[in-house]
């Protein structure tokens, strides 16, 4: 989907400078390539030897490779593709970490210029020097796909040429760009990077933890370069740029009133580079470091190193030097029997049977695995992409045998998700056989809170009329403490089906935005409700709520659990009878001050009433959306502003901001 063309910075007549200087600066390179003409080859030589003697090497070369980001697919407008594979192909040199930075460049113009381009690449802000640089952003109202955080940032990552050496003084600098109307600028005070010993990915959307090399000084709407000198104390060879979780940050935050999430910066000219004694700035800041505890960031995975086999043209038969490295990757995959990779199969544009041709090459790779390693395929996300994503050049031998290719990457999805998703595929097929075979597996892994949402997928209509299904539901039925919570936990997925339910479904399969989007078949979708549907369906539900109060109690939490405990509160919340309303405020504040329930709900059922009887809100849990498509929301009015903290302190309420 997103064509590989590799970008070259200089033209033949200025191969020399290419040969000499591969990791020069943008600036030097600009300095030097108008210098010399095509070279006879006796003044060639001559004039490589003065160069060689005359100019120092190696201690100056930058360890980023295309740190200018010069370097990139020549895809219009942009927009940087969403899965790490494909990230890859485009930026040379560089990797997202699970993010989505954007790539801004100088010749993304005119009608080619999409609105989110527009506003992701500003004309007025251009690059610190040559015609690209990287566009990053920073939301404080994000989860991360788990929901146990908040905050999540881009990233770029690169992995140095070399690891640091210990015992050597380095430098890291880049140019940064921050722009001034920042919706929460406290968030450049976990700006900065960081140094890992290893290739690592932050999974589920959120945070990466670590602020030991954040900005000195902040600047806005100005280019100025940051640097940092540090001496190694182990293998560091993995550099992050980013907005990192530490202890004080960054901030999180709802949105209100005009707000939007902008929070943007921008990256251009990364270097790493030794630094001599005489450059040192000043011993005593030179930073001793080696990581940070990962203990502390369960979420931030070290990443097993991508393999790469390559077959004869119109082969797919692996050769002993394939096998072997297989050998070798398969060792790390039962290092880690809890990781999910993807497997991708490619071919050159040679011939026309793409895709059954990169289908052969998946399957001849995997049956390897299976056969030799007992790697199960339930692991691997299949990914056949033909000729549609070539790694090199179509036009040389050389460009053509790197196409003919299987990658194996690890995967930033879970194992469950890649379970569910294996599961969907083969609904998809009519392979019934493997669809309950898969979510007999996925069953070990997944928790209550996706279990009983998967009985609503209706993605897997096609087999629920299948014998094993209610099997399936059997095990959902008995994974739960008792029937009450059972029985709640289904009434919240049945009060969620028109609200957000479609998206906690669509989120238990992993999702290659790269490769699925478009495809409507990972799509969720409900029968929309008219307004007195909805209505008779919250009365319905309530109705059963009532029936199992009278027969166990008002749910505790330490009875059902959270989520089911949960669903009375929303059912609750969801009828339009004010009278009903008020008759479990004080109910609720009792389970509140048992430890059985949550502050959040009363409070926001406490605002909810007085909101309905035209009063005004106490503890400002209710708003009102002014903009639907931007996502802006204004608070109803607030009995007292200058109290309304204080009161949401009591009960243990984050803080608003009124600003």
């Amino acid at each position: 989907m997103f064509l590989f063309s590799r970008y070259l910075l200089f033209t033949s007549n200025y191969v020399v400078v290419d040969v000499l200087y591969p990791n020069e600066s943008k600036e030097e390179y600009m300095k030097y390539r108008n210098v010399f003409p095509a070279f006879s080859p006796l003044k060639s030589s001559l004039f490589l030897l003065v160069l060689i003697l005359t100019f120092p090497l190696g201690a100056q070369d930058n360890m980023v490779s295309n740190g200018s980001f010069e370097k990139h697919n020549n895809r219009d407008c942009l927009i940087m593709p969403w899965d790490a594979t494909s990230f890859s192909l485009m930026m040379p040199g560089w990797n997202d970490v699970g993010s989505n930075p954007g790539l801004c460049d100088c010749n993304c113009t005119g009608e080619k210029r999409e609105k989110r381009d527009k506003r992701r690449c500003p004309e007025n802000i251009k690059p610190k020097s040559g015609c690209s640089m990287m566009q990053l952003e920073y939301s404080g109202g994000c989860m991360d796909a788990l929901h146990k955080t908040q905050g999540c940032s881009d990233y770029l990552g690169a992995m140095l040429s070399k690891p640091m050496q210990l015992g050597t003084v380095y430098e890291v600098s880049f140019w940064i760009y921050i722009k001034g109307d920042a919706t929460h600028p406290e968030y450049t005070k976990q700006l900065g990077m960081n140094l890992f010993p290893r290739k690592i990915a932050k999974p589920f959307g959120g945070l990466v933890s670590g602020t030991d090399f954040t900005l000195d000084e902040v600047r806005y709407d100005e280019w100025y370069q940051v640097n940092w000198q540090l001496k190694p104390l182990c293998d560091l060879k993995y550099l992050v740029i980013g907005v990192f979780r530490g202890k004080d940050g960054p901030p999180i935050y709802q949105l209100t009133k005009d707000e939007g999430d902008f929070n943007e910066f921008f990256i251009d000219d990364v270097e790493v580079r030794k630094v001599s004694e005489d450059k040192v700035a000043n011993a005593q800041e030179v930073v001793k470091y080696c990581k940070y505890d990962p203990s502390e960031d369960e979420g931030t995975l070290e990443v097993i190193e991508d393999v790469n086999c390559y077959f004869a043209t119109g082969e797919s038969v692996l050769t002993l030097e394939e096998k072997n490295k297989l050998d070798t990757f398969a060792k790390e995959m039962k290092a880690r029997p809890n990781t999910a990779f993807t497997i991708s199969g490619h071919t050159d544009n040679v011939g026309s049977n793409h895709q059954e041709l990169a289908a052969e090459r998946i399957e001849s790779v995997i049956s390897y695995l299976e056969t030799n390693h007992k790697i199960k395929r339930v692991r691997l996300v299949l990914m056949n992409q033909g000729a549609d994503r070539p790694a090199a050049d179509n036009t040389t031998d050389e460009g053509r045998r790197l196409n003919r290719r299987v990658e194996i990457k690890m995967s930033l999805a879970t194992l469950p998700d890649v379970l569910y998703r294996n599961a969907l595929e083969a609904v998809f097929a009519g392979d019934h056989k493997t669809v309950f075979k898969t979510m007999n597996a996925w069953m070990h892994f997944g928790s209550n809170f996706g279990k009983i949402m998967m009985l609503a997928d209706p993605r897997f209509d096609p087999v629920k009329s299948n014998p094993r299904w209610k099997g399936l539901q059997d095990k959902v039925r008995k994974s739960y403490k008792n029937s009450y919570a059972y029985q709640l936990d289904e009434m919240w997925v049945a009060d969620q089906k028109t609200r957000t339910l479609k998206y906690y479904i669509e989120n238990l399969a992993a999702y290659f935005q790269g490769v699925d989007g478009g495809d409507t078949r990972w799509d969720v979708n409900f029968p929309e409700l008219s307004e007195e549907q909805e209505k008779a369906q919250n009365e319905k539900h309530y109705n059963k709520l009532v029936a199992l109060i009278d027969k166990y109690g008002y749910p505790k939490v330490s009875e059902v659990g959270e989520r089911p405990a949960q669903a009375a509160f929303f059912v609750i919340q969801h009828q339009s009878d004010v009278a009903i309303l008020e008759k479990y405020i004080p109910i609720l504040y009792g389970k509140c001050m048992e430890g059985e329930a949550s502050w959040n709900y009363y409070a926001m059922l406490y605002d909810r009433v007085q909101v309905m009887k035209d009063l005004p809100q106490k503890y400002g849990t209710q708003s009102k959306i002014i903009d639907k498509e931007k996502g802006l929301t204004e608070l109803f009015p607030l009995e007292d502003e200058s109290n309304v903290n204080v009161w949401r302190d009591e009960i243990g309420l984050d803080p608003i901001d009124l600003d």
